[in-house]
């Protein structure tokens, strides 16, 4: 927390995705389960970077909001619970629409249509 407060908000704001991450148990880090590897990581992002050339001719993060309505248009409910949060989280504009972007973008790499 002490060293986001040295960041600019305007300079956070342009981060797409923060998460933070807690601390691992001693079993965790001493699964053996397979996990995905790098190379389907991989192949998921190339599909999901193809389905958004197809649908829209480029990626999501450089859609106006023109494009946004006509390619992440979301139903009633997601658009109240956004607006809420919105509110509660005083989210900017820019923001906002980062994080309906992101949204599609996690729908394109699940092979999801919505």
């Amino acid at each position: 927390m002490r060293y986001l407060s040295r960041v600019s908000g305007p300079f956070i704001d342009r981060i797409d995705l923060q998460i933070e991450l807690p601390r691992l148990s001693s079993v965790e880090l001493q699964s053996t389960t397979a996990e995905e590897t790098s190379a389907e990581v991989r192949a998921r992002v190339e599909a999901a970077y193809a389905i958004q050339l197809k649908r829209q001719g480029k990626v999501n993060a450089r859609l106006n909001n023109k494009e946004m309505s006509l390619y992440c248009e979301l139903p009633a409910a997601e658009l109240q619970f956004l607006a809420r949060a919105s509110e509660k989280l005083a989210l900017s504009p820019r923001s906002y629409h980062r994080v309906i972007k992101v949204a599609r973008t996690i729908s394109d790499l699940k092979g999801a249509p919505n």
